[in-house]
């Protein structure tokens, strides 16, 4: 369904919405053949209702309703083997392209400057320190 969006000129936000975590490229394909047959099919739009479950709002996303202990121990596995892919890219590149290279890692991830859904989930009480 995605790619039938993407091919008919259809806003480019929802496109990324739909797109399924098995689909994403940067993520190494060896870490999305590992991953749960559920977290590849997992969309955009499904993490992000995700991210505000685990902040306690209602999403009423039945995939989301699904998703186990095993699942988010999974999607921290995968998007592990996002960031470090990344980082080894990065760690190839001159020293003026690592600039460019992290802004594109920050397009597809808050991760790079906020903690990943299962980390702030993890933390309860987040101002209480």
């Amino acid at each position: 369904m995605a790619d039938e969006v993407r091919g008919s000129g259809q806003n480019s936000t929802r496109a990324v919405q739909l797109q399924k975590v098995g689909e994403i490229a940067d993520i190494p394909a060896e870490t999305r053949r590992r991953a749960s047959e559920r977290v590849r099919d997992l969309s955009v739009r499904d993490l992000e209702d995700l991210a505000l479950r685990l902040q306690g709002v209602p999403t009423h996303n039945p995939r989301v309703e699904e998703i186990t202990y095993e699942d988010l121990q999974n999607l921290e596995e995968l998007f592990q083997g996002y960031k470090n892919a990344k980082i080894e890219s990065l760690q190839r590149v001159s020293r003026l392209a690592e600039v460019a290279e992290l802004e594109k890692i920050c397009d597809y991830t808050c991760c790079c400057c906020t903690p990943c859904c299962c980390c702030a989930a993890a933390d309860v009480e987040p101002f209480a320190s």
